[in-house]
């Protein structure tokens, strides 16, 4: 199956001079070397990019089942040297005894400099420890580059590999409440729920990094998997149900958060009137969205938005779609909250007000319209520590979303009524606290989401020698 690629290429020229300078950190410790073999190196990390960003630009053709003999997304030869002729999807074959993509065709990236790449099916099966699936290993890309000062002259060659992750938002629910530092629920706090005939008991897995901490008798069911065990208090608080709890020997990866270059901000900056306000610049895409309460709305139709901080007060309305257009798992509403570097003086924060979320699901509005947490994303960019995620219940709501802030903390604090949280959360800390209930699979059903991410998880320079005939082509790596 040979894919249409006019506006891929042009986009991929776009990434190639992008990815040079992505690589410089991996280059700069080279800088001794002769300026050939840092073209090489340079050539090489190119081809890993260029293909990371194929793996992406064709995610959802990959994910379709229909596509599930073809993994592999191969670039055919060009009619002059060093182009491209298209990209397609061709079957995986057995070399050294592992399945590898056949090789890409040679692609120049000018200054004499060119690079070729061969990858792994991307639809790699498994899980992290604990059975995390958020993140599950993907492609492993192994890129030849070739650096030459001209025809008939000297040639220098360098490979590396990059082993890649895939990110899966659609399984964040699923996999429950998920940190890297540090997992807290207290006081009157109720994560899944116990059994009550003729019902089981609803189990929501708490996974950490780190350590675990259920302390004043909260209710919570589900296992927990956790690494320090010096720090963490563990309980039996699942009346009629036993618990496991499991100490992790390793950690599992985490995945990371990119702001998208283009965005939905126009359609926002259009509906947000009134009590709806957008500072300092409402044609920012750094811009901080506030509803301040007495009636304030803004409905958002499925789409992405850019912004450093959202602060939703109660009495607002803040609309996930329209009765046109609806959220659902497959077109769903994201909002990207930015780095700090990216915010000027800003301070980047999500607060949340419960009972201020209405949802649009089949073409109905209304606060009585249950939301299913994928078709809601917050997703928090930065390094530790980004932008702090603060969800506080003054009456009686149910806020569906997912939210994957890994450098975060997040904090929900029911403190009156019960809060209802469906829907998963990464953060780097996650504390549960007062009467807030964390159900992610109460209904609607989560089923469905954006297709994965492809992003880089470890980087190896390996030798230049070609592997031998009958060589897997990660040998010598």
């Amino acid at each position: 199956m040979v894919m249409a690629v006019g506006v891929i290429v042009l986009l991929i020229t776009l990434v190639i001079s992008a990815a040079v300078a992505t690589q410089a950190f991996q280059t700069s410790s080279k800088s001794n070397r002769d300026p050939l073999s840092v073209g090489a190196i340079q050539a090489a990390d190119t081809g890993v990019e260029t293909a990371l960003y194929r793996l992406n630009a064709l995610s959802a053709t990959l994910s379709n089942p229909a596509n599930s003999s073809t993994p592999c997304v191969v670039a055919g030869a060009g009619s002059g040297p060093g182009t491209i002729a298209g990209l397609s999807l061709q079957p995986t074959t057995t070399v050294g005894g592992a399945t590898w993509c056949p090789q890409s065709a040679s692609q120049s990236i000018g200054n004499e400099e060119s690079f070729t790449y061969r990858m792994t099916s991307p639809l790699a099966s498994g899980s992290e420890p604990g059975g995390v699936t958020v993140v599950t290993p993907a492609s492993r890309i192994v890129a030849t580059g070739t650096a030459t000062n001209g025809p008939g002259t000297r040639s220098v060659v360098a490979r590396v590999l990059e082993a890649t992750q895939a990110f899966n938002p659609g399984q964040v629910a699923q996999n429950g409440l998920v940190a890297q530092q540090s997992v807290t629920v207290s006081g009157n706090a109720q994560v899944g729920r116990p059994p009550a005939a003729p019902n089981p008991p609803t189990l929501i897995p708490i996974h950490s990094n780190g350590w675990v901490k259920l302390t004043n008798n909260p209710v919570q069911c589900g296992d927990v998997y956790y690494v320090d065990s010096a720090n963490s208090q563990l309980n039996q608080d699942c009346p009629g149900h036993t618990n496991t709890f499991t100490q992790e020997t390793s950690p599992f990866q985490m995945p990371s958060v990119s702001v998208p270059t283009t965005n939905s901000n126009a359609t926002m900056y259009s509906a947000c009137t009134g009590s709806c306000s957008l500072s300092p610049s409402r044609l920012s895409n750094t811009a901080s969205l506030t509803l301040n309460g007495n009636g304030a709305s803004l409905a958002l139709p499925p789409g992405a938005y850019t912004l450093c901080s959202l602060n939703i007060k109660n009495g607002s309305i803040f609309q996930i779609g329209t009765s046109t257009q609806p959220a659902t798992a497959q077109n769903p509403v994201y909002i990207f909250i930015q780095a700090a570097g990216a915010c000027g003086g800003v301070t980047p924060t999500v607060s949340i007000q419960g009972g201020s979320l209405v949802y649009c699901t089949s073409g109905s509005c209304g606060s009585a319209v249950s939301g299913a947490p994928n078709s809601f994303y917050i997703e928090v960019a930065g390094p530790s520590p980004a932008a702090a995620v603060t969800i506080n219940g003054n009456s009686t709501a149910t806020l569906a979303m997912n939210i994957i802030a890994p450098n975060s903390s997040v904090t929900v604090n029911g403190s009156s009524g019960n809060l209802l949280i469906e829907g998963g959360i990464v953060a780097n800390s996650i504390k549960i606290t007062g009467t807030s209930e964390y159900d992610p699979t109460a209904p609607p059903s989560n089923a469905g989401g954006p297709p994965p991410q492809y992003q880089p998880a470890t980087y190896t320079e390996c030798s230049a020698t070609p592997p031998a005939a009958g060589q897997a082509p990660d040998a010598n790596c």
